[in-house]
């Protein structure tokens, strides 16, 4: 039902997605005699920012030891942290190359893919998420017994979701939902409520006392927070993919770590390095290998599990990403 029409919607609501670069930046090509020794400048936009919100945890813990971890990997002090910046922000900063490497979503980076030279090293892993470039969707709830059925009944209805930016649980749902009706955000008739960094927890106690007819949610989070919804709520049409917790759209890569043509290669090489070899806490691979675009595939990467990821040599990762490998 949501397939082709699906990423048509897409890229009808998220400007700028359908062009997607293929060549390593020009400036990857020029190599740096000691890059642990200059200044990284990372941005954060504010969905991704190390100040969400408190019911968020899991994404704000691994945001953390990724900076904690490049902090280690660069000389002290070289770390320039950004933080919070607005999406205009952010891309003015990548236009200007006033930026080194960036974090954000997946729909950030695909909208600057055009002319704007970034390449995506590597994408958040999680344990619901096999496949790291299939790792995050929303999940749209509703009570049970409200009589909406499918997405084509959300038209006119209030909907509670975190920010009218936000790509995941905004952007995703309503692409499935023009997917199915034709109908763009601004025709859709839809009332919206945003709770920004209340979470989660706010948009249920919305649905909850009858504020909203349904609520758009990270795919996940119900997991992550041991929500039970049985009785009372439900998931409107479940889509059924890699990605192992209840979601309502496709899935597509998740938070996204990217490097600007104003890095160094032997720079972008301590970066991936770095995010590669990071584990949680039960031992599992916290990033995987970035992904090129809506189809899916890493580059010239025929397997896109995290376990296979793992079982390529640190510099064959790099030939993938299109950078160059430092010499140890």
């Amino acid at each position: 039902m949501r397939g082709g029409c699906f990423w048509k919607a897409v890229l009808r609501i998220s400007r700028d997605l359908s062009v997607f670069v293929e060549a390593v930046p020009d400036a990857l090509s020029s190599a740096t005699s000691t890059p642990w020794l200059e200044k990284l400048r990372i941005g954060l936009v504010a969905q991704s920012s190390t100040d969400m919100s408190s019911d968020d945890a899991s994404r704000g813990e691994a945001l953390e030891r990724t900076l904690q971890a490049l902090s280690e990997a660069f000389y002290p002090g070289k770390i320039e942290l950004l933080d919070g910046l607005d999406i205009d922000a952010l891309k003015s900063l990548i236009e200007k190359r006033h930026i080194d490497a960036f974090i954000s979503s997946s729909g950030f980076y695909w909208q600057m893919l055009h002319g704007s030279g970034v390449r995506a090293i590597a994408t958040r892993s999680t344990p619901y998420a096999v496949n790291p470039n299939a790792s995050a969707a929303a999940v749209v709830l509703v009570p049970e017994g409200s009589g909406i059925e499918e997405f084509s009944d959300l038209k006119g209805k209030r909907i509670g979701a975190s920010r009218p930016n936000a790509f995941t649980t905004r952007a995703l749902p309503l692409a499935a939902l023009a997917a199915e009706t034709g109908l763009l955000p601004d025709e859709s008739g839809i009332q919206w409520t945003y709770v920004h960094k209340t979470g989660g927890t706010a948009l249920l106690w919305l649905l909850d006392v009858g504020r909203v007819d349904a609520v758009f949610l990270r795919a996940c989070w119900l997991e992550e927070n041991n929500v039970q919804i049985e009785g009372k709520w439900r998931v409107l049409e479940p889509f059924e993919d890699s990605l192992a917790c209840r979601h309502s759209t496709k899935s597509v890569p998740g938070m996204t770590l990217a490097v600007t043509d104003a890095v160094s290669p032997d720079k972008a090489a301590i970066i991936a390095r770095t995010v590669f070899t990071m584990k949680d806490e039960h031992e599992a691979p916290i990033w995987g290998g970035g992904c090129d675009g809506f189809s899916g595939r890493r580059q010239r990467l025929s397997n896109p599990s995290a376990f296979f990821w793992e079982e390529v040599s640190f510099g064959e990762k790099l030939n993938i990403l299109g950078l160059q490998s430092l010499k140890s």
